[in-house]
């Protein structure tokens, strides 16, 4: 398994992998987040690091917010969530 890194070709090939699926997990992420209207910059943040930890991270985000009953309004710019006190 180490062998296939000694090589540059390997190597730059697994890393452009790696990059292209961060890239297309923040960018899933992204356009989620607009089309929900959710806050999603931890898991774009995330997705920078590593692509499927940002996208959990807006799987859990968008679950808990559904389980939170939250409200979301849209504003001059802003979107305002308001959560039910029970």
């Amino acid at each position: 398994f180490l062998s296939f890194f000694l090589s540059s070709f390997e190597a730059s090939s697994m890393w452009l992998h790696l990059l292209a699926m961060n890239l297309f997990a923040g960018v899933h992420v992204t356009r989620d987040g607009l089309r929900r209207s959710i806050f999603t910059f931890h898991s774009v943040l995330l997705c920078a690091l590593s692509g499927i930890a940002g996208f959990f991270s807006h799987e859990l985000t968008k679950r808990l917010l559904n389980k939170r009953g939250a409200d979301v309004q849209k504003g001059d710019g802003y979107t305002f969530y308001k959560f039910d006190d029970e």
